[in-house]
């Protein structure tokens, strides 16, 4: 979804991108010797660790910048590691779209008229399954997911449920069922991690 440039400018804007790729970076056709004047390697341009394939993505929070990244990362995604039959497995491709487009508060500007009208950012967020009425909804400070099955509901009938926008809520605590699952000494049970002498001893236990 887009309203600023329109749809159609979105898509053709997709063209500008066409450097970017599925596979690995590769520059192996291109390589010159250099002697050892760098550590590690003896030839240039030589890939240097992973991502390059997508070198020139913008990651600004720019309307085009954002759709073209969404594009891009679905593409390459399905490409290369489509997700199984499971929904869940499309879910959390989806999930993970949304995340590395999320628009902290802030980050385009300043709040002109303080709390009452915050700048752009993410307020919410959504996963839907049109075919099933599977649909889900988060918001900017809680990343909990809230489900509701469409088509369970009465939609001739108003009604409305409360959505938490306490981070907190977002946090599941797991601290009593480690310590009650630990038994043993363990490193749940160091408590200073400055005592590096029982720190050893324990792993030389274990």
């Amino acid at each position: 979804m887009t309203n600023d440039p329109f749809y159609p400018w979105q898509v053709e804007n997709i063209n500008t991108y066409i450097s970017i790729t599925s596979k690995d970076a590769s520059q192996s056709d291109l390589q010159m010797k250099i002697g050892d004047q760098l550590a590690g390697t003896n030839e240039v341009p030589k890939v240097m660790g992973h991502g390059f394939n997508t070198f020139g993505l913008p990651g600004d929070p720019s309307p085009p910048s954002r759709f073209v990244k969404m594009f891009f990362e679905r593409q390459i995604a399905l490409t290369n590691s489509p997700p199984k039959k499971k929904v869940e497995d499309w879910l959390t491709l989806v999930q993970g779209i949304l995340n590395s487009i999320f628009i902290i508060k802030g980050l385009t500007g300043p709040d002109t008229l303080g709390h009452y009208v915050e700048g752009d950012h993410t307020a919410w967020a959504t996963l839907r399954i049109p075919k099933t009425g599977f649909y889900a909804v988060r918001t900017y400070e809680n990343m909990r997911w809230y489900t509701i099955e469409t088509q369970k509901l009465d939609w001739t009938k108003a009604s409305s449920h409360p959505i938490s926008h306490d981070i907190r809520d977002g946090f599941h605590d797991v601290t009593n069922a480690l310590l009650s699952q630990s038994k043993d000494p363990s490193f749940l049970h160091v408590k200073k991690q400055s005592d590096e002498a029982s720190f050893l001893q324990m792993h030389e236990e274990m």
